[in-house]
C-alpha cells in the first residue's frame, strides 16, 4: 500500500514500544528467545473523520492488513519477524484524528554469541535491532513511544533458568552517507541482559569440580612409593574425562571464550601429568 501522506515528501513518525511476556537465552543456538507484544504507533492522513457525523462514534477497530502499517523488522537469521505486513492479520485501533495504535504478538529469535567464561555464574548480554526495510528515514522515521522507558515489563513472567537484570531501549541513526544527511536509518536497539540462576548448576558442576581437585591433590601429596597412588590417579583421570564429556555435553561447542572451570580442569591435568613424569632418566636410574 501507499504511504499514508497527502504528499509525498511528508514523514511518516512510527512510535515503537516493547512489552515482553518471557525472555530466554539458548545458548546451544545461541541466540536470544523473545516473546511478548509490540506497539505500534502512527498517523493516517486518510483515515480521518467527524466525530459527530458518525453518531458520536471517535474509535474504531480494524484490521492491519486493510491499512498502510510499517515494515519495521528485526535483525534475525530465523524465518521469525516483526513486521506487521508479515505476520498476519492484527487488530489496530483507528482514532477519529487518523491515529493508528497496533498491538502486535510476536516470538522471534535474534543472535546472540554468548560469553561463558564465567559459567555457571555468567551474564549474557543480547540485542535486538528494529529497522524499516523499505523506506529511509526521511520517509518512515520512528522512535520510542515513551522515550524514558522503551520497554515495559507489565506483562513479563519471571524465567527459571535466567533472571532479567536490565532491560533499555535507545534510538539510534545510521547515516549511508557523510554529505547527504538527510539519507539515514533509525535503529531502535534494545539491549537485554540476563544472569543465569546458578544454583543448580552450582551444584552439579562445581562440586564435582572441587571434589577433583581435590582427589588430584591428593595425589600430589602421596608418596610415589604407596601402590593406591596409582589406583587413586587412575580413578582422578577416568572422573575427569567422564566430567569433561558432560561439560562438552552442557556447553555450547562454539563460543567466543574457554569456562574458567574448563582451563582450571586443564592446569591441574597438567600438573598431575608433571608430578607423575618421572624424575630420573633411565640411565641415571641403572647407575
Amino acid at each position: 500500500m501507499v504511504r499514508p501522506v497527502k504528499y509525498f515528501e511528508n514523514q511518516t513518525l512510527v512510535q515503537f514500544q516493547l512489552y515482553p511476556t518471557k525472555i530466554y537465552m539458548d545458548e546451544h543456538e545461541e541466540a536470544i528467545g523473545f516473546q511478548g507484544n509490540i506497539l505500534y504507533v502512527w498517523t493516517d492522513a486518510f483515515l480521518k473523520w467527524d466525530p459527530r457525523e458518525y453518531e458520536g462514534i471517535d474509535f474504531i477497530r480494524v484490521s492491519s492488513s486493510e491499512i498502510w502499517v510499517p515494515d519495521i523488522t528485526v535483525d534475525t537469521w530465523s524465518h521469525s519477524t516483526t513486521s506487521l505486513s508479515m505476520t498476519g492479520a492484527a487488530d489496530c485501533h483507528l482514532a477519529h484524528m487518523g491515529n493508528v495504535y497496533c498491538f502486535i504478538m510476536t516470538t522471534l529469535q535474534a543472535p546472540c554469541t554468548p560469553d561463558i567464561t564465567f559459567y555457571p555464574f555468567d551474564t549474557q548480554n543480547c540485542t535486538l535491532t528494529f529497522s524499516s526495510s523499505g523506506f529511509v528515514g526521511k520517509y518512515v522515521n520512528f522512535t520510542l513511544f515513551d522515550s524514558r522507558n522503551g520497554i515495559k515489563m507489565t506483562l513479563y513472567r519471571p524465567n527459571v533458568f535466567w533472571e532479567l537484570k536490565e532491560a533499555t531501549a535507545r534510538r539510534q541513526v545510521k547515516h549511508l552517507s557523510v554529505d547527504d544527511e538527510s539519507t539515514f536509518y533509525p535503529l531502535i536497539r534494545c539491549t537485554f541482559i540476563l544472569k543465569r540462576h546458578s544454583a543448580g548448576h552450582a551444584a552439579i558442576v562445581i562440586l564435582p569440580a572441587g571434589v577433583l581437585a581435590l582427589l588430584t591433590l591428593l595425589v600430589f601429596w602421596m608418596d610415589n612409593m604407596y601402590t593406591t597412588r596409582v589406583g587413586i590417579a587412575s580413578l582422578v583421570i577416568l572422573s575427569d574425562v567422564i566430567y569433561c564429556t558432560y561439560l562438552g555435553m552442557i556447553l555450547p561447542s562454539n563460543g567466543n571464550k574457554i569456562p574458567t572451570i574448563g582451563n582450571l580442569l586443564n592446569d591441574l591435568r597438567d600438573e598431575n601429568g608433571k608430578k607423575n613424569r618421572p624424575r630420573n632418566s633411565p640411565s641415571e636410574n641403572v647407575q
